[in-house]
Order: C-alpha cells, then sequence, then structure tokens
C-alpha cells in the first residue's frame, strides 16, 4: 500500500507531510472535476496542470506522491511523460494512474507499473484500489 504522505526532515524535526497528487491533463475541465473530487477530502494536496510539456519540471517543484495523468495529449502524450518521469531520479517512483478515452473496460488495469483507467471513469473506485482513501458521497 503506497504510503500516505512521508516523513521529511529538517532540522532534526521530523513532519509527516500531506499526500500530494498532481493532476496532468490537456482539458481544464477533467483536472477541475478530478481536482473538485479529491479536494472533498482535506488530506491532499493538489496540483492541477494542464501542458504535458512542462509535467515534468512541474513534478519535480511540487513532488507528487501520485499523479493522475492522461494518455493522450498534444505535445508529449502521456506515454512521453510517464517515460521522463521513470527516467528521472526525483519522479521515478511516483504512482502513475492513466486516463483515456482510448481505453476500453476490457483493458483497463495495471501494465508496466501503472494504473490504465477508461474515461469515464469512478474516481473513488480507482484511488481506493492503491490504498489510497477518497470521501464519501451520500
Amino acid at each position: 500500500m503506497p504510503l500516505l504522505g512521508h516523513l521529511e526532515c529538517s532540522n532534526e524535526i521530523i513532519h509527516l507531510r500531506t499526500p500530494r497528487i498532481l493532476l496532468i491533463d490537456d482539458d481544464p475541465y477533467v483536472t477541475e472535476i478530478v481536482a473538485t473530487f479529491l479536494r472533498k477530502d482535506a488530506q491532499y494536496e493538489l496540483l492541477e496542470e494542464n501542458d504535458s510539456s512542462s509535467a515534468a519540471a512541474v513534478a519535480r517543484k511540487f513532488r507528487p506522491d501520485l499523479v493522475i495523468l492522461d494518455f493522450d495529449m498534444p505535445g508529449k502524450d502521456g506515454r512521453e511523460v510517464a517515460n521522463e518521469f521513470r527516467n528521472d531520479p526525483l519522479l521515478k517512483d511516483v504512482t502513475l494512474i492513466f486516463l483515456s478515452g482510448q481505453i476500453s473496460a476490457k483493458e483497463k488495469g495495471v501494465r508496466n507499473g501503472a494504473v490504465y483507467l477508461p474515461k469515464p471513469f469512478s474516481l473513488a473506485a480507482r484511488v481506493a484500489s492503491i490504498g489510497w482513501s477518497t470521501p464519501t458521497t451520500t
């Protein structure tokens, strides 16, 4: 199960950091919907990025624990962004969840260390599937 945050040490004081989620999709509407849902649970720090070409640079600064990433984007597609992450010492261990309208429900699952989900999706079920909790809706 992924850690919900991690320990950071500075001046011999240990802090438990709030888990960080980076949302990367070229469609601002998609990142807004996902962010709105996740913000219902105050235990996450969220950042939205709509430009795949700057995703790795943003991630290096933000240092996410989880990245929810669109598969089909102009410029760098999700596969290229994921390769960039895997080749970066700071980002290589970040958990990736791919979202795509090109993936069927049959094709969903874990491949090459990443979770692949079709759009539309149940975010609560997907985040829970990797061991994170999300707010319940009534």
